[in-house]
């Protein structure tokens, strides 16, 4: 259309050291990969805000599907 949209970018860190704490407490606790579970909240940050939130599910399935392949 010939000009730039000013979009706001949400540049913030997705956690603060104190939840990145709770979250190696709560991997630890049940075993499951930090990775996985920052993956995974990463997943639900995206698509929030969405009225439809179509392909949030084959996302998370293809994240835990990756993970399992890791293992």
């Amino acid at each position: 259309m010939g000009y730039s949209v000013d979009w706001e970018i949400d540049d913030r860190p997705l956690f603060d050291k104190e939840q990145i704490s709770d979250l190696e407490l709560l991997s630890d606790q049940f075993k499951v990969d930090i990775k996985v579970l920052k993956k995974l909240i990463s997943i639900e940050k995206d698509y929030s805000g969405y009225k439809v939130r179509r392909g949030l599910m084959d996302e998370i399935s293809k994240a835990l599907k990756q993970d399992y392949l890791h293992l």
